[in-house]
């Protein structure tokens, strides 16, 4: 079984490997030698030709924890607390309108917000699901219900 897992880790790292040193579509105008780019850097400087837009900078600072719910969700209370029915589907909808529409507007109003949060949300995708992430993660769960350390 050990040797079944060693197997399962080494194709599974191998893949993530090769899939991490392809080259990228513009590594030919660049050159060979030129450094694989990264997720994490705000651009690698490589741009496709007869490209002239600006290069994209990443921003970081999106929150670590999440936001608590709230204590008594408004729409919980405009439907008594129950089910959602045919007769209160109408109040539980404005009662959850009403509760995101500030926050709908303001990211509606602030084109930095949004840039902000899509940057994070992006820098978020790629750290937890980029191919040798996924790897790493499927080992450490081979290992951990395998008992193999």
């Amino acid at each position: 079984m050990q040797n079944l897992f060693v197997g399962a880790v080494a194709l599974a790292l191998m893949s993530a490997s090769a899939q991490a040193q392809t080259s990228t579509p513009f590594a030919a105008a660049v050159g060979a030698n030129a450094p694989l780019p990264t997720p994490f850097a705000s651009n690698n400087g490589q741009t496709p030709p007869n490209y002239s837009h600006p290069l994209f900078a990443l921003s970081h600072d999106y929150p670590s924890t999440l936001a608590p719910p709230p204590p008594e969700p408004p729409w919980r209370h405009a439907i008594g607390d129950g089910q959602i029915t045919v007769e209160n589907a109408g109040a539980y909808v404005a009662a959850v309108k009403e509760y995101v529409s500030q926050d709908m507007r303001l990211l509606l109003n602030d084109s930095e917000l949004r840039k902000r949060m899509g940057e994070a949300g992006r820098r978020r995708a790629v750290e937890q699901y980029d191919n040798l992430s996924v790897a790493r993660q499927f080992v450490q769960i081979l290992q951990s219900k395998l008992g193999i350390e």
